[in-house]
């Protein structure tokens, strides 16, 4: 994704959490994960790292080790 649009997303993220009934200590779990997400700096690491995952898990499961 282009670093203008990770940032724009955070932004959006933020004050859509910000205008909704959501307990406090939740949202502000949510909006620290969101901000390490799409930090435009860490984003392609995020993304792979979670692909990554995903495939363990996967495989994990057809072994039934998960």
């Amino acid at each position: 994704m282009y670093k203008e649009s990770l940032e724009r997303a955070r932004e959006l993220c933020i004050k859509v959490l910000q205008n909704n009934n959501i307990d406090l200590v939740d949202m502000c779990e949510l909006l620290i994960n969101i901000d390490h997400f799409l930090d435009p700096e860490e984003y392609k690491d995020n993304i792979e790292t979670l692909q990554q995952r995903k495939t363990l898990r996967r495989e994990a499961k057809r072994y039934g080790q998960y």
